[in-house]
């Protein structure tokens, strides 16, 4: 789990004490700004290890007088404060990505070669073959509509990054920032679900446009070979990025039965792909490292990784 945003500034005093009965010689002890929840004031005490310091290792909660809270359940409350800042260390990066696709995306040449390559076959194509192309183009319409709320909500999400970036140890997450940060996250999983939903649901779509573009009597009948390579340029990077979403939901399969305690039974595409309309990742997020910290890195847990 990255530090960034979580261990702010080593810890001193009552705090760095707080720490001291579970640390090893080789972690150092650092603490978050403090965090508001239903009126009283905790920090977030965390060790890293001196010779790698990115990674979390330790953690337990204090009072703001650096008394050390037992308590699970409000222990876990103000995990969620940590997972909520460890979620824009992790994402950060696709979030600035996101922000900047606004617009057509770069689909608008792409759309006007597709409806060329339309017009020049359209006396040669099948009525499936027709409605493949069809259906391409509106494919992308809903990509550039999917990417522009994703790119107009990650502008908010890059307004948080910059808010953290800015913390200290003495500054206060209160209840209200805590809120936004939870809601932001959850709209921006549902958000970014939608647009990878699209590209995985899109990808038979693909595979028939890109065995219709092939046929060698049709390409013959292409107007113009660059219109051509614009569309089959796309295909095949959207068939990367349908590849690699699959692949990750392939690796995350097995890795949520176990931290989330539920059984999704053999992965399927078909599976897969409904969990991306249905599901939110950044639930599933969240809740996994909520178990994950309470079991691998909460001082108190009886299953102790650090």
């Amino acid at each position: 789990m990255a530090t960034q945003y979580i261990a702010i500034e080593r810890a001193d005093g009552a705090f760095e004490q707080a720490m001291q009965p579970y640390k090893k010689w080789h972690e150092i002890i650092h603490m978050s700004p403090l965090v508001q929840y239903k009126g009283k004031l905790y920090r977030i005490i965390s060790t890293v290890n001196r010779f790698s310091r990115g990674k979390l290792r330790k953690v337990l909660i204090c009072n703001e007088q650096g008394e050390v809270i037992h308590e699970e359940k409000l222990s876990q409350q103000i995990f969620k404060v940590l997972i909520y800042l460890h979620y824009y260390k992790v994402f950060a990066q696709n979030i600035f990505f996101d922000e900047q696709q606004r617009g057509d995306g770069g689909f608008s040449p792409i759309k006007k070669a597709l409806k060329q390559i339309q017009i020049d076959l359209l006396p040669y194509l099948s009525h499936a073959e027709k409605q493949t192309i069809t259906n391409q183009l509106k494919y992308y319409r809903n990509i550039i509509s999917a990417l522009n709320r994703l790119a107009i909500f990650s502008k908010k999400c890059v307004e948080h990054i910059e808010t953290m970036e800015q913390l200290t140890a003495e500054d206060i997450i209160d209840e209200q920032f805590s809120k936004e940060l939870n809601e932001t996250i959850i709209k921006r999983g549902r958000l970014r679900g939608d647009v990878e939903a699209i590209v995985v649901e899109t990808l038979h779509i693909r595979k028939d446009l890109e065995k219709l573009l092939k046929n060698k009597d049709y390409k013959d009948n292409i107007s113009n070979p660059e219109d051509l390579e614009q569309v089959t340029k796309e295909i095949n990077n959207a068939n990367r990025l349908s590849e690699g979403i699959i692949e990750k939901g392939k690796a995350d399969w097995k890795f949520y039965e176990h931290w989330l305690g539920i059984d999704k039974g053999e992965f399927t595409l078909e599976k897969f792909t409904r969990d991306l309309v249905k599901e939110n990742e950044a639930e599933k997020f969240l809740e996994t490292n909520i178990n994950i910290i309470t079991k691998n890195h909460w001082v108190h847990s009886t299953d102790l990784k650090y």
